[in-house]
């Protein structure tokens, strides 16, 4: 219930872009990827859109874009030059992909761009299910992604103006 009872520039951090506030926006960063991104965004308490101030809206995308693409995609046991294994590994099936390229291509016919490089991309040839997350924004209303629930690699940003609440 306190949380409620904060001020708007409390909850939604307007100025997390503020040097001052660097290590906020890292763990917000953090969260955002491990939230929709762990176990491919196949859970149903994955984060699948996040409201972010439409002063920051740009930015953070290009920030999360950044850190998606930093992301190894593969096969469950495959493991990277670093010793660590893939983050990004293959949707259930072909339907699935299918479907996310649907409101991937939804989302960029409506004005949506993908953020981050080979967003949306299948690896491995045509029967493949290993799909790059894409990192969308800007998304709005009209578009199939932001109202249903995706179960897979793909995420929204959408911005908020204060003046809304």
């Amino acid at each position: 219930m306190a949380l409620l009872t904060l001020p708007l520039e409390q909850i939604f951090l307007p100025d997390i872009f503020k040097p001052k506030n660097i290590k906020i926006l890292d763990a917000a960063l953090d969260e955002t990827v491990l939230g929709s991104l762990s176990f491919n965004g196949q859970r149903c308490t994955a984060l699948k859109i996040m409201f972010v101030p439409s002063a920051q809206a740009s930015d953070f995308a290009k920030l999360l874009a950044e850190r998606v693409e930093r992301l190894p995609v593969g096969l469950p046991w495959q493991t990277w030059d670093d010793g660590t294994l893939s983050k990004i590994t293959p949707l259930p099936n072909q339907k699935r992909v299918e479907y996310m390229k649907t409101l991937i291509d939804d989302a960029t016919s409506k004005g949506a761009e993908i953020m981050n490089k080979d967003g949306g991309k299948v690896v491995g040839g045509p029967d493949s299910t290993l799909m790059v997350p894409a990192v969308l924004y800007p998304v709005t209303p009209d578009m199939m992604i932001y109202n249903e629930e995706q179960v897979s690699a793909s995420h929204s940003r959408v911005s908020f103006c204060r003046c809304l609440f």
